[in-house]
Order: structure tokens, then C-alpha cells, then sequence
């Protein structure tokens, strides 16, 4: 139980860094900040996110892209949630980039994160 409890403290501290030092355009020390995470395997899909949000705030928008395919990899990241889809949406945006968008809405509809709001709307009617 203490030992999770570190964990958590640690995801927790070490996604706070990443996000500060993002928000002060010091990405190469989000950078360093997140791969701390990684060596430590305490991250999760809000420290993958952050580093993510932390590229799409500085810039850096096929850094983002290329972090959610690493995060992809089935020995690496967890599974992303609709948060991590709106950063790196808003990367494609941002590149103007209609073929990473139609990717996205593919791993969108795949993992079935549209399922979701279709049948929210269809209950609404």
C-alpha cells in the first residue's frame, strides 16, 4: 500500500514538473522530467498527456504526434483517454494535417471512444 502510494505521489509530482516546465518553454526539461517517469514506470495517460500538451503549447506539434505514437506501442504507454485525443487533435489542427485527423478519428472509432457520444446523441432525441 505505501509503496503504491509513493507511485501515485510520484506520477502525481513528476506530471506537475513536466506541465510547469512546458508552460515556461523549457521543453527539453519536460522532456528530461518525463522520461524520469518512464525509467521509474509510474507513468499514466495524464504524464503522457502533459508531455504532449507540453510540445502542442511550445510548438512543437509533430513532437506531440510522434509522442502519441510512441505511447501506442504495446510495451510503452497506456491506453490514451479522450484528453490525450484532444491534445493531439489539436496538433493535427495545428499542422493542418487532414491526413493525421483522418488517423486519429480512425483509432477514434477503433477503440471505441465514438461510440460513446453517438449513442449520448441518439438518447437525446
Amino acid at each position: 500500500m505505501l509503496k503504491r502510494r509513493c507511485m501515485d505521489l510520484n506520477v502525481y509530482f513528476g506530471s506537475t514538473m513536466v506541465d510547469l516546465y512546458g508552460k515556461c518553454g523549457s521543453v527539453a526539461s519536460a522532456r528530461t522530467a518525463f522520461q524520469r517517469l518512464l525509467l521509474l514506470r509510474v507513468q499514466n495517460a495524464v504524464s503522457w498527456m502533459t508531455m504532449m500538451t507540453a510540445y502542442l503549447q511550445n510548438g512543437l506539434f509533430e513532437e506531440a504526434l510522434n509522442l502519441f505514437a510512441e505511447m501506442q506501442s504495446p510495451s510503452n504507454g497506456p491506453r490514451p483517454n479522450e484528453f490525450t485525443l484532444a491534445v493531439v487533435l489539436n496538433s493535427c489542427a495545428s499542422l493542418s494535417s487532414l491526413r493525421h485527423g483522418d488517423a486519429l478519428n480512425a483509432h477514434v472509432e477503433k477503440s471505441g471512444f465514438g461510440e460513446c457520444s453517438h449513442q449520448h446523441v441518439l438518447q437525446e432525441r
